[in-house]
């Protein structure tokens, strides 16, 4: 994928807040900071099936976006911000900044009643298993699954 495929990526996000009147409601959560967020997993998921990080750190900075930008009353897409980027973390080996992450979804996370979320640090959870030997990421991979739990 051509390096220009990220900016393209990258720029949609810049008309997002273009609130259009008259709008359905059922698009109204769209702002910057979701279409950042999507377009982030999307690269992230990109990354982890083509074996390339160089998505994930353009992730990275979309998802930094998102969390800068998101409406504190939306825990739970702020929750998958932070999953998201301590995923993507991992796929850039900064296993310290994905703990430090992982540790702030946890802490949004925890207080938001969903499936999803719980399911999502199942998967940061698997993610960061092969890191276990890193004392801070076994920590980790500990208050995930206990978060996880229902």
């Amino acid at each position: 994928m051509a390096s220009t495929d990220n900016c393209d990526a990258q720029n949609a996000g810049r008309y997002a807040g273009d609130v259009v009147e008259g709008q359905p409601e059922y698009i109204a959560y769209l702002d910057h900071a979701e279409l950042s967020s999507t377009l982030g997993e999307v690269l992230l998921f990109l990354s982890r099936t083509s074996g390339q990080p160089r998505h994930a750190t353009s992730a990275l900075d979309l998802l930094s976006t998102a969390a800068a930008e998101r409406d504190c009353a939306r825990a739970r897409s702020s929750a998958f911000d932070a999953i998201a980027a301590a995923r993507a973390l991992l796929v850039v080996d900064d296993l310290e900044a994905a703990c430090a992450t992982g540790l702030r979804a946890i802490r949004i996370g925890s207080h938001v009643e969903s499936v999803r979320v719980r399911r999502r640090f199942l998967d940061l959870a698997r993610e960061a298993q092969p890191h276990e030997s890193e004392p801070a990421m076994r920590s980790l991979r500990e208050q995930l699954l206990a978060s996880a739990r229902p």
